[in-house]
């Protein structure tokens, strides 16, 4: 993601609810694709308490960060394996 570009689409966000109010966001809604900023102005817009969104998006994070671990492991083992399988294979070839 383009930090900038996220940065400078939040300002435009906030300067939108500052003049249309929250509830002007909701138009915005429907362009934003990614699901965590999605929810995020969801949120702003359902009129949660600021506490308790903040809450709700990090534990939101603590999930994504868990789930990209669990895909990293997977990965790390994948790596450890390959090896085995590639002198597996020679062996094989050779016998063959």
């Amino acid at each position: 993601m383009d930090t900038i570009a996220t940065l400078n689409r939040i300002v435009r966000l906030a300067e939108k609810a500052r003049r249309d109010g929250i509830l002007g966001l909701e138009s915005q809604l429907k362009m934003i694709t990614e699901p965590f900023f999605h929810k995020a102005v969801q949120l702003v817009i359902d009129g949660t308490e600021v506490t308790v969104l903040r809450d709700i998006l990090e534990t939101e994070i603590a999930y994504i960060e868990e789930r990209h671990k669990r895909g990293i492991t997977f990965f790390q083992k994948a790596g450890g394996f390959a090896p085995t399988l590639g002198i597996l294979g020679t062996v094989l070839a050779l016998v063959n």
